[in-house]
């Protein structure tokens, strides 16, 4: 039974990339992915939700128009499940009045509640004593870096430090430049701003030989958002606070670090916002 599909999926035969317990994701020969998964939790934009699949089992998919064959079975894929990644401007641009009071609800969440090894630190210099020495301080120090680069103005250098820095299928660094695309994309929602040049700017420096961290650098430069990031920006666009930590929550739940990572990023560059709009 399908419950969910993505709406940014091309036909086309995939091949196993990486498998978890519920979720399996699949890439063809142009890099392009798509994610097969069990739970409506992990809606996006090139993801289907399936129930009834034995996910151990997925080694190859094709994908032709509204069909997906899996496991020897064909499978319908209605479009009155699809599932629309994007962000209507309106959907924010019209409640943004604590927007401000909100960045700093969500800074002060994730300080509390994020992942101690992540990214995070970089909003609180105490949390520094989570990572060990030799490595972990190694990889501090290149953070730090690539931040003062950034606060620098030196926008794209400070990029390319970060990149692929971390360990995982999608390093830390990789998380937190596609959390700064995420944060112009939402610029440009709430305020109408044309950040175009410096976002292509960026997804151009960012982008490596990580075909996974690919994948996500450049839904963050579309904008589109899979469902937690989702309901986490308009949440944040509202004026009250009441679901706002509730919607923190689901971000941070996304993998070991990614989810503090790429938040990271997201809130550092709105905190910052007016040094990367003198880039572009």
């Amino acid at each position: 039974m399908v419950n969910s599909i993505g709406d940014n999926i091309s036909n086309g035969i995939y091949y196993l990339h990486s498998q978890f317990h519920n979720i399996v994701n699949l890439i063809n020969n142009n890099n392009e992915m798509v994610s097969i998964a069990s739970h409506l939790q992990y809606e996006g934009p090139n993801n289907i939700i399936l129930e009834g699949v034995n996910f151990s089992e997925i080694k190859k998919i094709n994908i032709s128009d509204d069909l997906l064959w899996l496991n020897g079975c064909e499978v319908n894929l209605t479009k009155e499940k699809l599932y629309r990644s994007t962000i209507k401007p309106a959907a924010i641009m019209t409640r943004g009045s604590n927007l401000g009071l909100n960045l700093l609800f969500c800074i002060k969440y994730i300080i509390k509640n994020g992942n101690p090894k992540s990214l995070v630190f970089i909003f609180d210099q105490k949390l520094e004593k989570n990572f060990n020495q030799g490595f972990e301080t190694l990889f501090i120090n290149k953070v730090k870096q690539g931040i003062d680069l950034l606060l620098n103005q030196d926008i794209l250098s400070g990029v390319s430090v970060l990149k692929g820095l971390g360990l995982g299928l999608t390093p830390a660094g990789d998380d937190f430049n596609a959390g700064l695309l995420y944060a112009l994309n939402y610029h440009e929602s709430v305020t109408g701003a044309d950040c175009s040049l410096i976002k292509g700017k960026i997804y151009d420096k960012a982008s490596s030989e990580n075909v996974l961290a690919n994948h996500f650098l450049k839904l963050a430069y579309q904008g589109r958002y899979s469902k937690y990031l989702k309901d986490w920006m308009i949440e944040l666009s509202n004026n009250y606070q009441s679901n706002l930590a509730e919607k923190c929550s689901g971000v941070l739940n996304q993998g070991e670090t990614s989810g503090a990572d790429l938040m990271s990023g997201f809130l550092f560059c709105l905190k910052n916002i007016h040094l990367f709009l003198t880039q572009g």
